[in-house]
């Protein structure tokens, strides 16, 4: 599936934004009804949620740790978006978000507002959609994330093959469960430190798909009668 076919349809923002080293991530989910459920049509399973990914890093950042990671062969094929310079343009990434998602119908945009509350509003005012924070708490990842989980490991999750959110979704991590069994994503042990061998792995579009996923998990899906042929899961 490809997003053209969703023109029109309602879908749900993620945005995950950074300055410099970190990678900043927006995925736009659709869900989907299914026709092989048969179940409650409210319940999360009842579902496929589509995901598409877009990714941005700076130049600097990917020759930094180009010894590493693909990153140039990433941003030559279309997987990540390359911004010249030291700092991500956040009009850059606006337009990016507009022109490839704009023909849907973006009902919500859920952000981390680190960096991103300029940006929100002004795509919010662009798409004509709620705007709603996420806080980066431990209460406020730990449903979506179980829920993500479940998806996943159910087929339930679908994205175009991204090669860099296929990489983050590998080495994403959580945090040890509290008593209650919460729990968030988390980036690799120490990989916050400029000086740490895992400082370039990142997990910014599995962070904006987690956020992305929660409100669309609130609305009620359109019933769709193509093949899924062309995405594939995690």
């Amino acid at each position: 599936r490809e997003i053209r076919e969703f023109a029109g349809e309602p879908s749900y923002l993620g945005l995950d934004m950074s300055l410099t080293r970190d990678m900043t991530g927006a995925v736009l989910c659709i869900p989907v009804a299914r026709e092989d459920y048969d179940g409650d049509a409210d319940h999360e399973e009842a579902k496929s949620y589509y995901l598409f990914p877009m990714l941005w890093l700076t130049q600097a950042a990917a020759q930094r740790w180009g010894d590493k990671v693909p990153f140039a062969e990433w941003g030559q094929s279309g997987h990540l978006r390359i911004i010249k310079g030291p700092k991500i343009d956040f009009p850059t990434v606006r337009a990016d978000i507009v022109e490839a998602f704009g023909e849907t119908d973006v009902q919500a945009l859920t952000y981390d507002a680190t960096y991103a509350v300029e940006t929100a509003e002004k795509l919010s005012e662009t798409l004509g959609c709620e705007q709603i924070q996420f806080r980066q708490t431990l209460m406020e990842y730990a449903e979506p994330t179980q829920m993500f989980e479940r998806l996943l490991s159910l087929g339930l999750l679908r994205h175009p093959d991204n090669h860099v959110l296929n990489w983050q979704a590998g080495h994403v991590e959580v945090t040890i469960p509290d008593r209650s069994g919460n729990y968030r994503p988390v980036k690799p042990q120490s990989s916050d430190k400029s000086n740490s061998r895992e400082a370039h792995k990142t997990i910014d579009g599995i962070q904006a798909a987690i956020m992305a996923l929660r409100e669309a998990r609130k609305f009620e899906a359109y019933e769709c009668y193509y093949e899924d042929n062309e995405l594939e899961a995690f």
